[in-house]
């Protein structure tokens, strides 16, 4: 029996939401797209996901992307394991205050979004 996987999001800025929309489907940038089973949007979400925007001058938890096969994304833990990830990128990705990598999933290939959806109120 398998587990059913959890609803994964992509969180994005009014820059790249419309595109994804367009398409729907998020792109690798830089080799991998983020995704993360918290779907609120709060402070502890950005934390948790790294999405601060504290080098970036828009939201980039303005839009929640939902995937339709959530089953095609891979837990980071296993991730970087299973791709011999260099210990100090971990350790950079891993160690921003707040940081919740058993919450981060990933994929190398474009995954298909079943919704685009603005959070702010």
């Amino acid at each position: 029996m398998t587990a059913t996987p959890p609803r994964l999001y992509h969180w994005t800025c009014y820059h790249h939401a419309p595109t994804v929309r367009v398409w729907r489907t998020v792109t690798p940038h830089m080799g991998l797209s983020w995704w993360t089973d918290l779907g609120d949007r709060s402070k502890r979400t950005r934390a948790a996901t790294g999405l601060t925007s504290r080098t970036l001058d828009c939201d980039r938890m303005e839009y929640r992307c939902t995937a339709t096969r959530p089953d095609l994304l891979t837990p980071w833990l296993v991730w970087r394991v299973d791709h011999q990830v260099a210990p100090g990128h971990v350790e950079l990705l891993e160690a921003a205050p707040g940081a919740r990598p058993d919450h981060w999933w990933v994929s190398p290939d474009p995954v298909q979004v079943g919704s685009v959806r603005r959070m702010v109120a």
